[in-house]
């Protein structure tokens, strides 16, 4: 009688043992389905932060070009009005060349020959007169050098 005693305990330590392993078993097998829910949760909080990242990146870049894009049109626009402003004096400059080259011919066409025959007349005597008076020919050459 003892003896069939003595089996059944065994068993109901076996029991209570089978028990207190499954109750662990439980408990590690929710906390390894824990865990990985938590790494899967991390896994995705990492990875939408990477994407945040990716695309304040590129929200940054485009940024930056279409800023470039600004500072070269408006570089481009201050060039061309430089170069018109440029070519309007170029073109005003020639306009006054060509105005005043038209007026100082417009003044040489409308200069008038004239002769006045008197007043040429009297220059020529003159001329005649004052070339008889130093030159003429009863002087001799010795008395022009003060002999």
């Amino acid at each position: 009688w003892v003896a069939t005693t003595t089996k059944r305990a065994d068993n109901e330590a076996d029991d209570s043992s089978n028990d207190d392993d499954d109750d662990l078993w439980g408990a590690a097998k929710k906390e390894a389905e824990a865990s990985k829910a938590r790494e899967a949760d991390r896994a995705k909080r990492e990875e939408k932060m990477r994407a945040e990242a990716e695309a304040a990146a590129q929200q940054r870049m485009a940024e930056a070009a279409a800023l470039g894009e600004q500072v070269r049109a408006k570089r481009e626009a201050e060039e061309a009005a430089e170069a018109r402003l440029r070519e309007e004096q170029e073109k005003e400059a020639e306009e006054a060349r060509k105005a005043a080259r038209e007026k100082a011919l417009q003044e040489v066409n409308d200069v008038k020959n004239t002769i006045d025959l008197d007043a040429q007349r009297d220059l020529m005597m003159k001329y005649e007169q004052e070339f008889n008076d130093n030159y003429s020919a009863g002087a001799s050459p010795s008395s022009d050098f003060g002999f």
